[in-house]
């Protein structure tokens, strides 16, 4: 125990201050940076603030101590330099006599002549003004930017010019690419710093938009993060502006320019097959393989459109589904199975009696008609995708059928 305590002594009082054999990267040693925290250990909010003022102000007075040392020392070089200069070009005078500067510092000193009138007069060199010193990083003392130290909005205010915090926009449409066409087809991505998804409506997350030529555009439908478009051009350049704004006010803008020659047909890359059925009504098949030439990018909502002018079909389409068609003698003849009936009242789903249909419904399929539970339903090769109609892009040789349903059945 003696022999413990005396190296303990000796180690407190070695010279020197203490540094560990593995130091910690970023930790001045000089300090306490250190809070306790955890079990039986606590800091009320008064005490945690007077202390981080205190360790401030410590920082401070170190950080104007070190310079004005630094100062002072780079002053001391300076002058230590001219005083030598000087003593230089005091031996140079009186043509290397040397006896002037031997005398004893104890004899008095003889009043300066004259120099002679023809002799130029000496300019005393100005004194150069040294730069002031800059303040060395301190890797130990926090960033004045560092997020752990400004709360979040203050530092993003700080930042908000900074590359790194703007949002990320991505577009499947390239910059000078010729198309062929009244249309064009694209989706858009908008992403905040934090890998969040900007959406094209406002919901408190920030906001994108899509101009063309100035005017704002509508999507056509969403699938996952990308918003799908598919605007009308006009002939030769179209600009592209896409801008993102997020839920801090941080603001990326892009731009796409687009040569179109609407005078030709754009060069579609296969064709899909369209039907409509309506079992649940006894109508069975309405249309069938309706054959609609597809085009890079477009998604699922525009080939119904194409599909439906072709059959001679009016459609009501949102930007992800299917509202109602509607033709002269659609649904006539609709007779609901007996079984759905059954199954109706059991699960207490509301058919609607025959007097209540709505009028023309003859004429007409649209959500709500017939059930308080009917619409519309599509498969893509005879399974359901996981979007929104209006999102899907079909391959060449998919086969798409829209079926009208009065409730969802297992």
């Amino acid at each position: 125990m003696l022999v413990f305590v005396l190296w303990v002594h000796g180690t407190l009082n070695s010279d020197g201050p203490y540094s560990p054999e593995e130091a910690i990267s970023g930790l001045n040693s000089e300090r306490s940076q250190v809070f306790l925290s955890g079990s039986n250990y606590a800091i009320d909010e008064d005490t945690k603030n007077a202390h981080e003022e205190e360790e401030k102000e410590r920082s401070r007075i170190l950080a104007e101590k070190r310079a004005s040392h630094q100062q002072t020392a780079t002053q001391k070089r300076l002058d230590e330099t001219r005083g030598q200069s000087e003593v230089k070009q005091e031996s140079g005078k009186g043509g290397g006599n040397t006896g002037e500067s031997s005398k004893k510092a104890g004899e008095p000193k003889k009043a300066a002549e004259p120099e002679p009138e023809n002799e130029p007069q000496r300019t005393p060199e100005p004194r150069r003004q040294d730069p002031k010193p800059t303040k060395p990083a301190d890797p130990s003392k926090p960033s004045e930017t560092d997020p752990d130290d400004d709360d979040e909005e203050d530092y993003y205010k700080k930042k908000q010019k900074d590359r790194d915090v703007l949002p990320t926009i991505k577009t499947s449409l390239r910059d000078g690419v010729s198309t062929k066409g009244e249309t064009i087809s694209f989706w858009v991505t908008a992403t905040d710093y934090k890998k969040q998804n900007i959406p094209v409506f406002s919901n408190g997350e920030g906001r994108f938009t899509v101009y063309l030529n100035g005017e704002e555009l509508t999507s056509t439908g969403t699938s996952g993060k990308k918003t799908n478009f598919r605007p009308a051009v006009k002939d030769g350049k179209n600009t592209v502006k896409i801008t993102a704004v997020d839920r801090k006010g941080n603001k990326r803008t892009i731009t796409r320019r687009v040569n179109c020659d609407t005078k030709q047909e754009a060069k579609p890359i296969g064709t899909v097959y369209v039907s409509i059925i309506a079992p649940s009504l006894g109508l069975d098949v309405i249309e069938s393989n309706i054959s609609v030439k597809i085009f890079e990018e477009e998604p699922t909502a525009d080939i119904l459109r194409d599909a439906f002018k072709k059959a001679g079909i009016s459609s009501t389409m949102t930007d992800s589904y299917l509202q109602g068609i509607s033709r002269p003698g659609i649904a006539a003849g609709t007779e609901i199975p007996e079984e759905l009936l059954e199954e109706a009242e059991e699960r207490r789903i509301t058919i609607y009696d025959r007097e209540d249909w709505p009028k023309g419904w003859e004429d007409r399929l649209f959500e709500k008609d017939f059930s308080n539970r009917s619409g519309w339903i599509y498969r893509v090769n005879g399974s359901m995708p996981n979007v929104g109609i209006g999102a899907y892009i079909p391959d060449d040789g998919d086969e798409i059928e829209l079926e009208f349903i009065l409730f969802e059945t297992d």
